[in-house]
């Protein structure tokens, strides 16, 4: 049972939160700061929530205090005022609580907010083997700026999350910081585990690749982080919070834009801002040199077509292709109702019982599905039994002889027990 310590200088409060908090939680109660400090030499709790006035010190100095002692950071703070006080609540959220609280209790409310709180800090603590980006942040720091005076050329990215600031001031810390690593997770995975990365707080994230100065192969890169960070936050946190996590990406490069942190930082900065007062999402390229403007990419490609590839080829399981062609169908109608364009999804499935026959017979209904493609279309493989094809600016009509075609030259170059693969056309 977890253990929940409340600090409160009412014993009504204290009464009726062990009320409250009693069939689900273990309960510990104490009045005075001294008294909670001797508490917790004995026994660490799972949470503490408590009452700002019960402070010797400012509710800044004890926040940090706790959050410096290494037995006692993990554990997470719900603040709780009887006076309603939007600054102090903004206040305590940047000092290190996860939550805050007013009084009198709601018993739903307390319920869900220690719930919340708990449930933050085991997700928290599911992170020990990511590198702790917020305790290290000045080490990091250290050894970026070391990474750009060691190489002779490189790129310095500055990754930065629309709304955060807003998402933090509505949500609160937990959704900030769950979101916050859902996008650390995703950049050490599309950066094979770089050390020349850090999180700089405010939803800022810095990248430094040393060497890498194409535009193209940064092109890609920032798509695919992206497309990575975009779907794997998608539904998520849009269930929670009711909008879509998007990202903005200023880009500098040593030695063009500067050759230490601050200038690239500054650079990468300006290029962010850019793109705050004009799409609010995409990637932009600073130019440091007054005789030449900022060179703005907008991102053409597919960024939502990325995103199913990334879903299809990494995330599907056996029996819930049709989950994810459901899925990619809604990607890809984002991306063509963006662009004022038409496209018809093919849909293949293949029947068998014999996974090795299976495995053949999918792998040449791909090739086949290749050698049919035109510029701009594209084909992923979705499990073991399914293909998918897009293809953009068709009609029905042609996309029933590209299916057509395509089954033909199937049963051709596979002559087997198996059946004709089923085909569903989606119109988008």
């Amino acid at each position: 049972m977890k253990h929940i310590l409340v600090v409160d200088l009412v014993t009504t409060n204290l009464k009726c939160a062990i009320e409250i908090l009693k069939d689900q939680y273990k309960v510990t109660t104490s009045r005075t700061e001294i008294n909670v400090l001797d508490i917790l030499k004995d026994e660490i709790p799972d949470l503490i929530l408590y009452d700002i006035n019960v402070l010797n010190h400012s509710p800044e100095e004890a926040l940090k205090w706790k959050n410096a002692q290494k037995d006692l950071a993990h554990i997470p703070v719900i603040v709780q005022s009887t006076v309603t006080n939007e600054e102090m609540e903004r206040n305590a959220i940047s000092w290190g609580a996860v939550d805050y609280i007013y009084k009198p209790y709601q018993p739903d409310e307390l319920l869900q907010k220690v719930e919340d709180a708990l449930r933050w800090s085991e997700e928290h603590s599911n992170h020990i083997n990511m590198p702790d980006m917020f305790r290290s942040y000045k080490m990091k720091i250290k050894q970026i700026e070391d990474a750009i005076l060691q190489s002779d050329k490189g790129s310095f990215i500055l990754i930065s999350v629309n709304q955060f600031d807003s998402i933090g001031d509505k949500f609160g810390k937990l959704i900030g910081d769950e979101l916050v690593y859902e996008i650390m997770s995703v950049l050490l995975q599309e950066l094979e585990y770089s050390n020349n990365l850090t999180y700089l707080g405010e939803g800022q994230f810095v990248i430094y690749l040393a060497g890498v100065t194409e535009y193209e192969k940064l092109r890609q890169i920032v798509r695919r982080i992206m497309a990575g960070v975009e779907y794997e936050t998608g539904d998520k946190f849009f269930e929670q919070i009711g909008m879509r996590i998007s990202l903005c990406a200023g880009i500098s490069m040593k030695p063009k834009d500067g050759n230490y942190y601050t200038p690239l930082y500054e650079g990468a900065d300006k290029a962010v801002y850019y793109l705050n007062q004009s799409t609010k999402r995409g990637y932009h390229f600073y130019n440091a040199d007054p005789s030449e403007q900022l060179v703005h990419e907008e991102r053409k490609d597919p960024i939502y077509i990325q995103q199913i590839q990334k879903m299809m080829i990494d995330g599907i399981s056996i029996g819930e292709e049709q989950q994810y062609f459901e899925k990619a169908c809604q990607l890809l109608s984002l991306y063509l109702k963006s662009k004022k364009l038409k496209a018809q999804m093919l849909w293949f499935r293949l029947h068998s019982d014999d996974r090795e026959e299976a495995k053949q017979g999918i792998e040449v209904l791909g090739n086949v599905i290749n050698e049919s493609l035109r510029k701009g279309d594209m084909a992923i493989p979705c499990g073991e039994n399914h293909y998918m094809l897009i293809l953009l600016k068709a009609s029905k009509e042609n996309a029933n002889r590209v299916a057509e075609r395509i089954l033909e030259k199937w049963k051709e170059v596979f002559p087997s027990s198996l059946n004709l693969p089923d085909c569903e056309i989606r119109s988008l």
